[in-house]
């Protein structure tokens, strides 16, 4: 790239984004937007999803009164949620089978539910879940808090989009006067660490590195 300044007409703040209408200088003094997502079961019935659904945000607001000293990112973060923002985002989390194996057969078997919430709990998200008494104890919601870095991909853009606007160039087809054109390679965390590891503080860090990725492959319930 020679010696073209990559800084022009940036914010110096904020690499990525325009000097003269930075989104993210704007956002600096306002609150962080905050959504509420779970997992339930296909196969309930409309109304018992949200029913379901919402006995795990009664938990999860149980675990907030219960741990409020302690005061964390999530105690907090709750409360801003149910003051302002009130936003489900209920997923279809497919099945669910907790006694981990099926009746017919000795062979272990556990429904999407509980994959879903091994893979929470190894990545270390705060949630809640729910056993429904009446439907044979049945693990039938999982929720946990979301911050707008997650979900919001205009002004929290993945690392691609961030790269090519960071240092002005451009994916063929993208942009109306690229100055470079990326054909067959593309920034990874391998290839542009620092990069990497620039975006991933704008967006929040691991957690919020993971769940963008492991989001998109639910559809609503």
């Amino acid at each position: 790239m020679g010696n073209f300044d990559c800084s022009y007409g940036q914010c110096p703040e904020h690499p990525g984004q325009p000097i003269i209408d930075c989104k993210l200088c704007k956002l600096k003094e306002k609150r962080m937007r905050f959504r509420l997502y779970g997992f339930v079961p296909y196969n309930l019935s409309e109304i018992q999803k949200g029913i379901q659904f919402g006995h795990a945000k009664d938990m999860y607001a149980l675990s907030v009164i219960k741990n409020w000293e302690r005061q964390s990112y999530y105690e907090k973060n709750f409360v801003s949620w149910l003051e302002y923002d009130k936003t489900y985002i209920i997923l279809n989390g497919g099945t669910s089978n907790n006694i981990g194996k099926s009746v017919y057969s000795d062979e272990e078997y556990y429904g999407t539910m509980e994959q879903n919430l091994k893979i929470l709990q190894e990545k270390e998200i705060p949630h809640t879940t729910f056993f429904e008494t009446d439907l044979n104890n049945m693990l039938s919601a999982i929720v946990f808090l979301v911050d707008e870095r997650v979900w919001d991909k205009e002004l929290y853009p993945d690392f691609i989009k961030f790269y090519e606007n960071k240092h002005q160039v451009y994916s063929e087809g993208y942009g109306s006067k690229p100055l470079y054109i990326l054909k067959d390679w593309k920034p990874t965390e391998e290839s542009n660490p620092e990069d990497h590891k620039e975006w991933k503080n704008l967006i929040g860090g691991d957690k919020n590195v993971f769940l963008r990725e492991f989001l998109q492959q639910f559809k609503l319930a």
